[in-house]
């Protein structure tokens, strides 16, 4: 065995540490029965390599943040990488061994309004009812998730993207997201260089970030948690405002 060889199998070894690989193949992926021993025809052209289980295929499709989903053949031990999920099949051919599998969105569902970010394996929600922070928070929570968590740059932009498509009114200028400063910190004046605010999975947020808005945070009138404007930028806002906010869940 190479050594590219070796650490290939390394990885994917440490990927699946810590449950069976039947576990982890049901959490992320769903098989689609109604495409057992079928394969599209556009998919029949992609290039396939060899992966002698569904679970190896699934580590594969999972290393390249652009599959969705993917085709195994359990007889010749095919696996065929995907960019797009299939609901239907127009133009197939029946192949014996194939099954299909589709990254499990979980709770991600567009019928609640959630929109869906592949790359990060997120789901957002922009709610344009008015809430205080405190209510918008709970909201979420409620909701099966948190406050929208922008602590990577994919994140981040997602949701400049998402905000300046349009899609939403120009009247929900800010939205507040999931980030606020430390409890023993709430209202005490700062200057912009003392600031500090955590997201709401721990991590701090970078204060050199690019998606800050011009000249934030700066601390105004003992702002204590974050919005992100309908252009995507964060601003640092006080809890005394009601406004529309942006909840997520992971899948």
């Amino acid at each position: 065995m190479t050594v590219a060889g070796f650490l290939r199998n390394l990885i994917a070894v440490l990927v699946l540490c810590g449950s069976s690989a039947s576990e982890r193949t049901s959490k992320r992926w769903q098989n689609q029965a109604a495409f057992d021993n079928r394969l599209p025809v556009e998919v029949n052209t992609k290039p396939s390599f060899t992966a002698k289980s569904r679970t190896a295929c699934g580590v594969e499709c999972t290393r390249n943040a652009w599959c969705l989903s993917f085709f195994h053949n359990s007889v010749t031990s095919a696996c065929i990488l995907t960019e797009k999920m299939y609901s239907r099949l127009t133009s197939d051919q029946h192949i014996l061994g194939y099954r299909y599998y589709a990254i499990d969105r979980g709770a991600c569902t567009d019928e609640d309004g959630y929109v869906t970010d592949w790359k990060t394996a997120t789901c957002y929600r922009v709610v344009q009812e008015p809430r205080s922070w405190w209510e918008a928070r709970a909201f979420c929570q409620q909701d099966g998730g948190t406050l929208a968590v922008l602590d990577t740059p994919n994140r981040a932009q997602f949701i400049v993207d998402l905000m300046s498509s349009g899609v939403y009114s120009s009247a929900t200028r800010f939205l507040f997201i999931g980030a606020s400063r430390p409890a023993e910190d709430w209202d005490v004046g700062m200057t912009k260089g003392q600031l500090y605010f955590v997201w709401e999975n721990g991590q701090p947020v970078e204060t050199a970030s690019t998606f800050w808005g011009p000249s934030e945070p700066n601390g105004a009138g003992k702002e204590n948690v974050l919005s992100v404007t309908h252009h995507g930028g964060w601003n640092d806002v006080g809890t005394q405002h009601s406004m529309s906010f942006i909840c997520q869940r992971t899948f």
